[in-house]
This record gives C-alpha cells, structure tokens and sequence, in this order.
C-alpha cells in the first residue's frame, strides 16, 4: 500500500527539499506528551536542514537550518524553528544551514553530526533538546541549540557529508561518508572508518573492527537490525546497503550494489559498562553478506544505487523475539546508465539471516502508483522500530496517516521529500506499508 498524504492547504508546512534529515521521535519522556514513563512509542518525527531549490538566476546552494515536527496522530506540521526562551543561554546559537548530515535521536534530543555547509563540509556535533514536548499539544517548550565543543582528550572524526549514523544505546555510530566533492578531492576523498559517539559522556571513540572492511564510500544506507539466535538472545548488527564512491586516480564513478553487517556489542543498560568495550569476542565484527533471491529462477538482487532509504521491518507479526529474521526494505536512489544519472522508484525487501551471513532479497516491486516519482536523496522513518535505548519495540499513534496501527508498526514508513527530477525538489509525504 502506498498513498499521499493530503495535508491541509493553508497548514504551514516544510518547502520542497533533499538532503535532509527526517528523524523518529522514540522514547517515553515528555516528548510524547504522556510523561508517565511507563509506556514506549513514537508519535512523531523531526525534519532538520537540506537542500532547496536554487533561486532563480542563480546557482547558489540553497541551504537550510528549519526545524519541523510532523505528528503521526495528527497528520500535520508544527514548524519549531522559532527561537527558545530567554532562560537558555544558548538560544542565539545554533548550526548553519547544512545538508547531506546524519542524525540520530537520543532520550530527549536530536543529535546532528557533521554535514555539508556554505563553509565547507563539518564534523560539529549539536544537541536539540526537546524538554517539555508534547506533540499532541498546541502548547509546549521551543526545543533548544547546544553546540557540543569537542574534547581536547579525544580524537575526533575528520570532517565529513553523506555519511550515516545510527543509535545504539548511548552511542551514535556513524560510518563512511565523504571528505571533500569530486573532481576537488582530496586523497582519500571517501571514507570507510567507524566512529562511536558516546552521547551520555561527549566523548568519540575510533572503533576497531574485525574482519574485511566494505570499501569507502558515502550515499549509502545503514540500519540497525535485532536477530533472534538459537539461543533464545539477542543480537544486534548495523546493516549498511550500496553507496558510491568517486576513484581520483582514473576519475570514474562507482555505484555500489553489495551489502555488509557490523556486529554491536549489548546495549548499554543503566549501570552497565561501556558498551564500546564490554566483553564480547563477536563485537564490531564486518561481514560482506551473500545475497540470494526468493526466486529460484532468477539472480533477482538490488542494482547498485546510491542515495536511496533504508529502513528495517517484521515479516511477521509482534512480538519480534519469536521472529526468525527481520528484513530491510530499500528505496529509491539513482544509479548510472549508459553515462546518465537514471533515478529509481524500486522497492526491495531483504531478509537478513539469524548468522548475518546472507540477505534473501524478494523480487523488485516498482511503486505501482504513477503519482510517486523516482526518487533520490530523500528521507524515510519506520513505523515499527526499535528504542535503541530501552531494547524495546515502538508504537506509533498513528490515526493522522489513515492506516491501522498493526499494518503501520509491521511494515510502514513515511518517506519525505527528495530530488524527483534534475534540479527538482519534493515536499511530498508518502505513507507506505511494505508488501500490503
């Protein structure tokens, strides 16, 4: 199923853009509005920054630094961009315009890493605090700015665009991204190191992983996956799809196709130690996965892509510990053909393995709706995701999407946005329920 959602003409709303971020709001803290801390579900997600269209007669970048929350329950925006009060001393700071960043959200707060800006391309870290949302409320606190100065005790990731980031507990992980834009590289242009940011302390941390390293690369797509084992635990594994790199040495474009797993150590818990250092021989393992397809007949797997969404869901229904394997669902993108930038509106479902060694992918289904064009550099949220904090499954209020609760926290997404033409920016929300 796939349908647009009809917003009201006269609700202000976000303008046409790609390079965004698009970020699930998921804990139990007054960011819901209910405050009791007892329950665990996302009504809403967050926009910051991208890419607009140029202005005309120009070819300036049309950056911006807007903040939108868009509300599951009531199917409409509340632009946040306004300032904080008075009482917080970092209202008159805040991050430039910057597209092509990664975000990730943290207990209360959304936190951004680097990105591209009019100034170049950044390694910043900021913090938009969200003290006292209620998005099912006319009323609430502003969200606010903190800058995050970094640690002279730490080294910290080089700056950096088309990267992603992931949570993990306290951690943001962020992989790959790119230095610099072809043909002005520097060397390596592109990038393949791992970071963990431990949001709880401020601190980064290189991370040393085992095993073959995927090749640089930046544009690609990173999910966090849980596996049931045999055993009866839990495993979780980052799972990052395609990308592109750019070789300065023959000055030729490679879009990528292969699928890799990092293995995370446990969660933090409160109390517990460090999760970047707990004991766990398994621990920031990569593995390339095999792909096969449910189709005997066929060698049916994702053609290489870059710019495209990802996002994880349950073949079955609740609960996911008695799931076998869960499935990442991959969208859009742009691919080159004959010399010539083709963008995608394909559909792939694979299903990812209890070992992490093989991904099924399901034969290609292309959005069988002529209204939704191919698509590239836009933003997807999951309707059933996973509280990296709490380990706990998510459930959407979800009665301003028109879609029921159960199909939504199984298989649905919203996808905002993205580039649907040369030079050509969406503001489009679509709401999809993967393999319905």
């Amino acid at each position: 199923m796939i349908k647009k959602l009809q917003l009201t003409c006269d609700a202000p709303s976000p303008c046409p853009r790609q390079g965004h971020t698009f970020t699930l709001v998921s804990g139990t803290s007054g960011v819901t509005g209910r405050g009791d801390g007892a329950q665990t579900h996302s009504s809403s997600a967050v926009l910051f920054g991208g890419r607009t269209d140029s202005r005309p007669g120009t070819s300036t970048r049309n950056l911006l630094d807007d903040v939108w929350l868009f509300s599951f329950e009531r199917g409409a925006w509340t632009n946040l961009t306004a300032p904080a009060s008075a009482e917080h001393e970092h209202e008159t700071s805040r991050p430039p315009p910057t597209h092509n960043h990664a975000t990730v959200w943290w207990r209360t707060s959304l936190i951004i890493f680097g990105g591209a800006t009019r100034d170049g391309y950044s390694n910043d870290v900021w913090e938009l605090c969200f003290d006292g949302l209620a998005d099912d409320s006319e009323t609430f606190n502003r969200p606010y700015w903190k800058f995050w100065q970094p640690s002279s005790d730490h080294a910290t990731p080089s700056p950096r665009a088309g990267h992603t980031a992931v949570p993990h507990g306290d951690l943001m992980i962020i992989f790959g991204g790119s230095q610099s834009h072809p043909p002005y590289a520097t060397d390596p242009p592109y990038l393949n190191d791992t970071w963990a940011l431990d949001v709880s302390t401020r601190t980064w941390r290189q991370i040393t992983t085992t095993g073959p390293i995927p090749p640089p690369r930046n544009w690609h797509s990173a999910s966090i996956v849980l596996l049931a084992q045999p055993d009866g635990t839990d495993a979780f594994v980052m799972v990052v799809f395609g990308g592109y790199w750019w070789d300065p040495t023959t000055r030729t474009e490679h879009y990528l196709d292969d699928c890799w797993s990092l293995s995370l150590p446990p969660r933090r818990d409160a109390g517990s130690s460090d999760p970047a250092s707990a004991p766990n021989s398994n621990s920031w393992e990569w593995r390339q996965l095999s792909s096969q397809s449910t189709d005997p007949t066929h060698t049916c797997t994702p053609q290489p892509r870059n710019r495209h969404s990802s996002i994880v869901i349950q073949p079955q229904p609740h609960p996911p510990t008695t799931l076998p394997f869960y499935a990442i669902a991959i969208h859009g993108g742009n691919v080159l053909v004959n010399g010539t930038d083709e963008f995608l509106s394909d559909t792939w479902i694979g299903s990812l393995q209890p070992d992490s060694r093989s991904v099924t992918w399901q034969p290609p289904s292309t959005v069988p709706t002529p209204e939704l064009a191919p698509t590239i550099s836009h933003h997807a949220v999951v309707g059933g995701a996973l509280n990296p904090i709490r380990g706990e499954w998510v459930d959407a209020q979800v009665r301003g999407l028109g879609v029921s609760e159960e199909r939504w926290k199984r298989a649905g997404a919203v996808l905002l946005g993205g580039e649907v033409g040369p030079r050509r920016r969406s503001g489009d929300l679509w709401v999809v329920v993967y393999g319905h």
